[in-house]
């Protein structure tokens, strides 16, 4: 019986060593993944770095491209008489160009051009300026856009008196009424 016992004692041993062996390497396996695991870690938070430094750098070049456009729109699209972008921008004979309610008023008291005093025969709507500094405005985001809105419900309720021009005719280097009948070169006691 003790022969049978050591025998078993023996093969538990064996066993006992297998399973330490065992053990063991899958320490070594659990160690690797583990170094694994914080490289894996460490490059993800090198890379959430990189990634919020480049979307900081996105941000700012956006906002030195917001702040150049809205400097262009500040030196080419203000009105001269109110100082603020155009508001149903309208363009005089003279090719200056103003918000329709601050031409208005000028013309209340005088019909010339503010800029240059060129007597003013005709004005035009400018639609697509209107319309291109409206959007310009919403894509350089909410303060801009609130404040163009701003401007414009104030312009818009204004009511200020629209001046008539006198019709033009247009001339066209064409015969002028009353000269289409052909002249006769003969006198008329010739005839």
């Amino acid at each position: 019986m003790k022969r049978f016992l050591n025998a078993k004692l023996d093969k538990f041993n064996k066993i006992i060593n297998q399973a330490s062996k065992k053990v063991k390497k899958l320490k070594k396996t659990l160690l690797k993944h583990k170094l694994a695991n914080y490289e894996l870690t460490k490059k993800n938070l090198d890379y959430q770095n990189t990634l919020k430094i480049q979307q900081d750098q996105i941000s700012k070049i956006e906002e030195t491209i917001k702040d150049k456009v809205y400097r262009v729109l500040e030196s080419d699209f203000l009105c001269p008489i109110c100082n603020e972008l155009m508001v149903k921008a309208c363009t005089i004979n003279c090719s200056h160009t103003f918000c329709e309610v601050c031409l208005n008023t000028c013309f209340a008291k005088r019909p010339v051009c503010p800029i240059c005093l060129t007597l003013v025969r005709t004005k035009t709507l400018c639609l697509a300026l209107d319309n291109f500094i409206t959007n310009m405005c919403n894509l350089l985001g909410n303060e801009i856009k609130e404040h163009r809105e701003k401007v414009q419900q104030e312009k818009l309720t204004v009511n200020v008196p629209r001046v008539e021009y006198a019709p033009q005719t247009a001339r066209r280097g064409g015969r002028r009424r009353g000269t289409t009948q052909r002249r006769n070169t003969q006198p008329a006691h010739v005839q």
